[in-house]
């Protein structure tokens, strides 16, 4: 077992979280008992993941990993579940995608520890969701109170996207990896996702400038435009615009050819949260850029040529000379 500072290394943004799950599952450890069910709740990219195996490691439990759209019977379940031992963990991703007649097998197992007749080995149940509200309750009762994960902040991402660039034995200045963490739409993972395209650009064009002007005229070339919206955004504010009525999900799903778990949970929520989108009791309408409430991060000045989204414009994508 590890001891939570060592295992949680490098895990910021989330220090109640850490110290959380640090406690509860090295107190678990010591008393020699199976940690409580735990379940995660964040967007995408959060680290939900990260966070499960961080605890196992303190709990020095073996984590078996899986995801819900993997359980789509019960005999896959009891084949998944059968492999486990005593003090084992289980990551179940995705808990929302598994068919209630699985999860209704899965309560007794994770009540009675017994399943199809048999009995289980005492194991913890770690499971995450991007979509609480499609959970039963009887299903969160077998939980505690969820563990909230939210959006980073971008002074957080930012520490995060300067360390791994640093790793990698390369500078990059506060300001640039600020303009990429307000790109990231507050998720590490898309944050270093984002650190490794600018890099690879400016370094494969042969550049060696890493700074603020650098990045953002690279996340240009990337199809960022110049209201910070990524191309699946514009993509989806195309679709709107376009069709001058008010457009359900699926439809905006199936014109961008996207599945609609991903429309939802990792194109639309930036737009609602700008206010670049509205949803209406007939679907979704677009809101006149003017009317938007656009983050004050994402609002510009040029600088260099090339705009910069910072605070002082009510109009996003307004050039200043």
């Amino acid at each position: 077992p590890m001891e939570p500072e060592v295992a949680f290394a490098g895990i910021v943004g989330q220090e109640d979280v850490v110290r959380e799950l640090g406690a509860a599952a090295k107190g678990s450890r010591l008393r020699g008992k199976p940690m409580p069910h735990m379940l995660f709740v964040g967007p995408p990219g959060t680290g939900k993941t990260t966070l499960a195996r961080s605890t196992a490691k303190v709990a020095g439990a073996r984590l078996h990993e899986t995801t819900g759209t993997h359980l789509k019977s019960v005999e896959a379940l009891t084949e998944f579940v059968g492999r486990l031992e005593d003090g084992d963990m289980l990551f179940l991703d995705e808990i929302h995608a598994v068919p209630q007649p699985v999860l209704e097998a899965f309560y007794e197992a994770m009540t009675d520890r017994r399943l199809a007749g048999v009995e289980l080995p005492a194991f913890t149940v770690l499971a995450a969701t991007t979509a609480e509200a499609a959970l039963e309750p009887a299903l969160l009762s077998r939980f505690g109170p969820p563990i909230q994960l939210g959006r980073y902040e971008d002074e957080v991402l930012a520490d995060l996207i300067q360390a791994r660039a640093a790793g990698e034995g390369r500078f990059l200045e506060r300001d640039a990896a600020l303009v990429i963490a307000e790109h990231a739409r507050g998720t590490p993972r898309t944050a270093l996702t984002l650190l490794v395209r600018v890099l690879n650009d400016i370094l494969g064009n042969g550049g060696q400038d890493l700074g603020a002007a650098a990045v953002e005229a690279t996340l240009l070339r990337l199809g960022f435009n110049e209201e910070g919206l990524n191309p699946d955004e514009q993509r989806y504010r195309d679709v709107l615009e376009t069709q001058h009525r008010p457009v359900s999900v699926a439809q905006i799903a199936r014109r961008m050819r996207l599945p609609v778990k991903t429309v939802l949970e990792q194109v639309e929520p930036e737009l609602l949260e700008r206010g670049l989108v509205e949803i209406t009791p007939r679907g979704r309408v677009p809101v006149p850029t003017v009317r938007a409430g656009i983050p004050a991060r994402l609002l510009g000045r040029a600088r260099d040529g090339v705009l910069r989204y910072v605070a002082g414009s009510r109009a996003a994508g307004r050039r200043r000379d």
